[in-house]
């Protein structure tokens, strides 16, 4: 699935294990990690529908986002 960010800050700080740790800390970075691999193993939206984690379709404007 392709995963985009709202900035390009957030995507380098998410791109460097480095900078995740000292943004987030090490339990909330390993969150962040984990979820970021569970996107980008999936396919479709309903491939992370029920991983753990808040996942939804949205919708009106974004739908099938």
């Amino acid at each position: 699935m392709n995963i985009t960010f709202k900035n390009n800050k957030l995507e380098k700080i998410v791109a460097n294990n480095s900078k995740l740790l000292q943004e987030f800390g090490k339990i909330r970075a390993a969150k962040i990690k984990q979820r970021l691999d569970d996107l980008k193993a999936a396919d479709t939206l309903e491939d992370v529908r029920y991983l753990p984690g808040n996942y939804h379709e949205l919708v009106q404007n974004r739908k099938g986002q």
